[in-house]
This record gives structure tokens, sequence and C-alpha cells, in this order.
């Protein structure tokens, strides 16, 4: 692959990246339940700064909003990559854009509105359905007493927390197949997470994720399935959750999927859906592909950075290296609206 950089190189010498990592410690017993599940890993973290300084770029390493914003003045020539994960605030993936935003530093991904959109589960269903794709149907569980619609939700359903990402809130048990289980698992998630809950029609079919890199001149795109050798129709009846996730020896594996798998409704919704977000920069669409149509689940405004990972998995198999996709990262553009000019 020709480099993503060009003949021009990058635009900054320096990437200051926020990340906070995740805690080397055992995993709970319930391990959905961690509320740091969004923080990057020691090795992922490692993996991403040898990329970055591998591309002739200097690191500014911060661990939190408050240190980058308290050292905002020396990087207003730099480039800054937030993988902040925070915990608890519904509001903490849209705290680095803001703050770029209102100390003019220039920054990658999707601003706070898109970081925002993509966290809320109802938000992002209701603009995917509006470019035209497909959604799993769905209702909201606000608060206890909302509960009594579960009895009248079809199964098997999901039940997952509004506000939250990296499967945090999601276990092997949310795949929910009678109405009582369900009942008992939303109380418990209401009252462990302090937040509302969306119940989502359970779709089989293959787990897929559609990934994009906007550049000034294209916007590359991969679709990837996430699956386990030797079991071909292991997401007809398994949820892709949180202890699997970050279980290291684990099983499933991903590969890549020629786009035009997708109809052409869905390349069309899926090439739109960053536009009406705003602009996403570089993101990861997550989906089951069922009766040849994609199913959107949720969209990712800032996928896994780590070579392992289903959005860089998909670039390495045709042919970039892992530092052509954080070159590719570093270089994302989010799409601007122009401005009206006044008149007179």
């Amino acid at each position: 692959m020709v480099g993503a950089r060009g003949k021009e190189g990058f635009p900054f010498h320096r990437v200051v990246l926020v990340a906070d990592e995740l805690p080397e410690e055992a995993p709970l017993s319930q391990t959905y339940l961690r509320r740091d599940l969004e923080k990057t890993q020691s090795h992922v973290l490692s993996e991403l700064k040898q990329a970055i300084a591998s591309l002739g770029l200097e690191i500014a390493h911060y661990q939190n909003p408050a240190q980058l914003a308290a050292n905002a003045s020396q990087h207003f020539a730099d480039i800054v990559l937030s993988i902040y994960g925070g915990q608890e605030s519904r509001n903490r993936m849209a705290l680095i854009p803001a703050i770029c935003e209102s100390l003019g530093l220039q920054y990658l991904g999707a601003d706070a509105y898109g970081r925002i959109a993509s966290q809320d589960k109802e938000t992002s269903k209701r603009l995917a359905m509006e470019v035209g794709l497909l959604t799993p149907d769905y209702l909201v569980i606000r608060e206890p007493d909302d509960l009594i619609a579960l009895k009248s939700f079809p199964t098997p359903f999901v039940v997952k927390p509004l506000w939250e990402g990296s499967s945090i809130g999601i276990g092997p048990n949310n795949l929910i197949k009678s109405a009582t289980d369900g009942l008992l698992l939303a109380e418990d998630l209401l009252e462990a997470l302090q937040q509302p809950l969306i119940v989502e029609a359970f779709v089989p079919g293959r787990e897929v994720n559609y990934s994009l890199i906007q550049l000034s001149d294209r916007t590359e795109a991969r679709l990837t399935e996430a699956f386990l050798p030797g079991s071909p129709n292991h997401f007809d009846s398994h949820l892709y959750d949180a202890e699997e996730k970050l279980d290291r020896n684990s099983r499933l594996q991903n590969r890549p999927l020629a786009l035009d798998l997708l109809s052409e409704v869905d390349r069309d919704g899926l090439a739109r859906l960053p536009k009406i977000f705003g602009g996403l920069g570089y993101a990861r669409i997550d989906g089951k592909l069922f009766n040849n149509r994609f199913q959107f689940i949720e969209v990712t405004p800032d996928a896994w950075l780590a070579s392992s990972g289903s959005f860089v998995s998909g670039f390495l198999s045709s042919g970039w290296s892992y530092e052509d996709v954080i070159s590719a990262v570093l270089l994302s553009r989010r799409e601007r609206r122009p401005r009206r000019q006044a008149n007179g």
C-alpha cells in the first residue's frame, strides 16, 4: 500500500494521546458489571505508541481530560487523539472534543455531538433508520415503572444499558428467552448501572463490523466478521459479551468480507451515516447480517485501535500494515458543513 501520508507528510509533529489505562487486575466474577471497560489495556497502549513513534512523530500522553486542559497551551500545533474511556459519567466520551473546541486544539474523531449521539443507543438507531438502515425492534426502559412493557416484548431479546460501550453491562445472560428472566435482569441492571436500558430484539446471523476512515480525498471502508472456528452459526444463539471481548485467550477470530456482500441500499446507508453524525473521522459500525440485509446495532466513533481488533484487522487483510492504519487514522478528517456567507 502507498502510505496514506502522501508526499506532504503529516501537518503536525506531535500527537497528543489522551488514554487512561485499564487496571491489570483480576477481573470481577461478573466482568460485564465493571465500569472501566472502555479504558485501554496496557499492551494496546504500548503498541499504539510504538506505531506513532515509528511514523516519526512525537507523543505527549495524558491520562484524563483535566491533564489535557491544564497543558493545552503547549499543543496548538499538535493533533489530539483521544481513546479516553473514563467511567460512569454519561458525558465522558464528549469531554475531549469539547475541551479541544473550547480551547482551539485540533483533534481527531467525532465531535462532542457525534460522540454523545453514538453513545446513546436510541439516538444512534434513529439516525441509522433515517439513512435507510434496518435496526432490530426495540424499546427503552427508563425507570422501574417501564418494566411492565417487557411482558409483551417478543423473545428472544437482549437487554443493554443505553449509554455504554465496550459491552459494559452485557454478559452471557443478557440474551433473554423468557419475560421473567428479562424482568429480573433489567431490574438488576437498572439498580447496578443507574441509567436507562434498551431492550432489543435478538437478530441471529453473522456478527459483522463496517470500519471506515474518512480521508481528505476518499473514505476507506472495510467489512469484517467475528467468528468462532468450527462453529459457523455461533452468533445465531450467542452474544459477543464483555467477558469474551476482555479474554485475550478467546477463540473468536476476525476475517475479511467483501463489501459487495452488502446490499446496495445497505452500502449506501452505511456510507451516508457518518455524514448525519456530522462526520466521524474514523469509526466502526456494528451489525448482524441476516436475510441478506445489514441490521444496525451501534456505532463506535473511537474504534479500538489494537492490531488484533476488528477495526484494524479489516485493513490489515487488504495489505495495509498496522502503521499504515494508524497513519490513516491520524490523517482522518470530519466532514464539515460550509458556513453560510452573510449578506452584504
